[in-house]
């Protein structure tokens, strides 16, 4: 069971590492150029998984203050106007909730922002991406506190999405008012992991009391056009609330091309071994008067190939991917004549397998080493996060 190292707990490691990867390249000045604060009401909703027996969440009430502070990013970073000049910065935002399984939640988030001006007059459109952690003050507990299936770690990684329409009052202030969803979870490295959603409705304050500098001269990524990686990755994963933690691991081989200086895309293949065989002989028990035996471990792996696309910012990279499994070990179980007719139910759910999909990030350092850290899920549900090392030629 993976818990400490040395007195390390290795879940927050993955946790803090994930979020260094989102602000490793945002290079603000000590000076920002604007800053906004915006008062957010909504409500929290969890649906039960009907074959649990913790109790529903339900639907909570909340209200947050969110604090911007940033820069644009056309001041100080050369990849800027293949994002039409965006503002990047940090929030920060303190959330109070109306049931005590969760209490509070304080945050601290790198985002990406931009405003378009509507037909030429003060009215204008924006959006609002933001990517980083969060500590939730309660945590799931059997003994104590149960009813919190949302969350069962205090440090989780956390995404802040908003829209909406916003009215230049003069050069320095702007009033805003929007829609946001957001998203805290712990990315798979501890069950219960239902996560907490969040819909807000917001307004907002924003003043810019500083002008940036000129425009920094663009440079030509310094990346090859093309490459061949190969990547290997570990991932502590636990199956179900209370089971132990597995090493599972994958290997990646692709082909990658760059498209502009921002843009990279190609395809992959991977073979991987997810916690299967767990899952086999803890779920899949011979029946009495059957010849049923255990999976072998040649007969745990699986394969698929893969889309992989890629958003740059110099050496570091945002990597989606999203597969197909051409070989995996429910399709050989399912074609089994001695598959016991019990378990037909649990292999018709677990259908979702044959479609994979990763995010997180890639650092391409100038020796050719690759280092990654990525989420694994199965059609789009999050498993475990994954920390990898390779080479690109």
């Amino acid at each position: 069971m993976i818990r400490s190292t040395g007195g390390v707990n290795l879940r927050q490691v993955f946790l803090l590492l994930l979020v260094f990867g989102a602000g490793y390249d945002l290079k603000c000045q000590i000076a920002p150029s604007f800053t906004s604060v915006s008062i957010a009401k909504g409500e929290v909703q969890r649906r039960s998984d009907d074959q649990s027996d913790i109790p529903d969440l339900g639907r909570i009430s909340y209200y947050s203050l969110y604090a911007d502070i940033g820069v644009n990013a056309a001041s100080g970073f050369s990849w800027a106007d293949a994002f039409d000049n965006p503002q990047v910065g940090l929030t920060v935002l303190g959330s109070s909730f109306s049931s005590p399984s969760i209490d509070y939640m304080l945050g601290l988030l790198a985002f990406i922002a931009k405003d378009y001006p509507l037909f030429s007059s003060p009215v204008f459109c924006y959006y609002h991406a933001g990517w980083g952690i969060t500590y939730t003050g309660k945590v799931f507990d059997r003994e104590t506190n149960y009813t919190n299936e949302s969350v069962s770690t205090h440090l989780n990684a956390s995404t802040d999405v908003r829209v909406g329409l916003g009215v230049s009052l003069s050069e320095n202030w702007k009033v805003r008012v929007g829609g946001a969803l957001f998203h805290s979870s712990n990315v798979g490295v501890k069950k219960p992991n239902y996560g907490i959603n969040q819909y807000n409705l917001m307004l907002g304050l924003n003043y810019q009391f500083r002008k940036d500098g000129s425009l920094l001269e663009v440079k030509e990524s310094p990346l090859p056009k093309q490459e061949f990686m190969i990547t290997g990755h570990i991932a502590p994963r636990q199956i179900a609330y209370q089971d132990p933690y597995l090493l599972v691991w994958d290997v990646n081989a692709e082909y990658n091309r760059i498209l502009n200086r921002v843009i990279r895309a190609g395809f992959g293949m991977a073979l991987m071994d997810d916690g299967i065989a767990y899952e086999h002989k803890k779920y899949f028990k011979p029946v009495e008067g059957e010849n049923y035996e255990p999976l072998k471990f040649s007969e745990t792996l699986s394969f698929g190939t893969h889309l992989n696309l890629e958003l740059c910012f110099n050496r570091l990279s945002v990597v989606g991917q999203l597969g197909y499994y051409w070989w995996h070990p429910y399709r050989a179980i399912q074609e089994s004549p001695t598959l016991p007719e019990v378990y037909a139910n649990y292999m018709e759910y677990h259908n979702e397998h044959y479609i994979y999909n990763r995010i997180g990030y890639r650092y391409r350092l100038r020796s050719g080493l690759v280092i990654s850290l990525i989420g694994k899920t199965q059609l789009f549900k999050i498993q475990f996060t994954e920390l990898g090392i390779g080479y690109s030629f």
